[in-house]
């Protein structure tokens, strides 16, 4: 083993690895919070993902056919393509738990993972039909921004790219956002409550089935449950906003 070798790209593949993790994270995270509130695991979330990311592409391929790809500043086109993939895919989201989901909130546990389990193939298939069998070609060719792919050298053996931090940047950016929507608003408090008894905070007057799209269209993000409620009325229940006249019940 060449130790000096190992020892000198180690910080270049650390690096790596990182902006990988970041990627990660967030879609580990919209599992989670999906989890959370739904409580079964959404087989359908990582084509939710690349739904977004299609809609990406097809806006690119349409600057492209009209000649203004080239002429626009590259971070106006990333961020056009960015918001339309987050609106595109926190969208389909809603649509997915409205449809396939909520009907099917009172039944075993299941049945919901069939459902999306069908829910994940059919959206595999029509990307699949409007990417390729559409186009009528095998290998599909997409437009890329060059000064994403720029690399600015940190050391002699360190470099990082214009997208490795426009992803790191990215993530902290949506994290933090989540963190103060989950924790700061009474949103966030309603969907603390919901992912810690539905029964608990729907009787405290929280409509379950607002606050479920609401964790669906923004699953990028997650909380952590420090331990079960010690009675019903839980005091994440009892901070969340209230839709009804009468007063909650005391523990």
């Amino acid at each position: 083993m060449d130790v000096e070798l190992l020892i000198g790209i180690f910080p270049q593949v650390l690096l790596d690895g990182i902006t990988l993790g970041f990627m990660y994270a967030l879609i580990a995270l919209g599992y989670t919070m999906v989890y959370g509130v739904l409580e079964f695991i959404n087989f359908a979330h990582s084509e939710i993902f690349i739904f977004g990311a299609f809609v990406g592409v097809e806006i690119l391929l349409g600057l492209k056919s009209i000649g203004l790809l080239d002429g626009l500043p590259w971070p106006l086109v990333l961020l056009l393509v960015l918001v339309a993939g987050m609106a595109s895919s926190g969208l389909l989201a809603v649509t997915v738990e409205r449809i396939a989901y909520r009907p099917l909130r009172g039944a075993p546990r299941l049945i919901p993972q069939i459902s999306a389990i069908g829910i994940s193939f059919f959206l595999q298939d029509l990307i699949r039909l409007v990417e390729s069998l559409w186009r009528n070609a095998f290998n599909l060719v997409y437009p890329t921004m060059d000064a994403l792919n720029r690399r600015f050298d940190i050391t002699e053996n360190i470099d990082v790219s214009v997208k490795s931090l426009v992803v790191i940047s990215g993530a902290l950016l949506m994290l933090l956002a989540l963190h103060l929507i989950v924790n700061r608003t009474k949103v966030g408090t309603a969907i603390r409550a919901v992912a810690e008894d539905q029964a608990a905070a729907s009787l405290m007057g929280i409509d379950v089935n607002r606050i479920a799209p609401w964790s669906a269209g923004s699953s990028s993000g997650s909380w952590r449950r420090s331990r079960p409620p010690t009675c019903p009325c839980s005091r994440a229940a009892r901070s969340a906003p209230s839709t009804r006249t009468s007063s909650p019940s005391r523990c």
